[in-house]
């Protein structure tokens, strides 16, 4: 019998979760533009630990990954000015 690899495996389930992963990064971030980013860069940092998450918990794990990558975003931008009335 053919063993799945951990390539093919994340292959596999990023073609099947796709659409539910854009709706969180949209959900999350107001925008399908950084909802792709977002996305990507969850699945970026999962691949290399692919191995160790187990499949029930994947989605769950990518989840929170993108609300990680937003919030890590947000903090990077809010550093500017803040315009206030006087």
């Amino acid at each position: 019998m053919h063993e799945v690899t951990a390539r093919e495996s994340f292959e596999t389930f990023v073609r099947m979760h796709w659409s539910a992963l854009m709706s969180i990064g949209v959900a999350i971030s107001g925008s399908r533009a950084e909802a792709e980013d977002l996305v990507q860069t969850a699945l970026t940092n999962a691949y290399p630990r692919w191995r160790r998450i187990r499949p029930e918990d994947a989605l769950a794990y990518l989840r929170r990954s993108i609300l990680n990558a937003h919030i890590s975003r947000w903090r990077r931008h809010r550093g500017g000015e803040l315009t206030v009335a006087e």
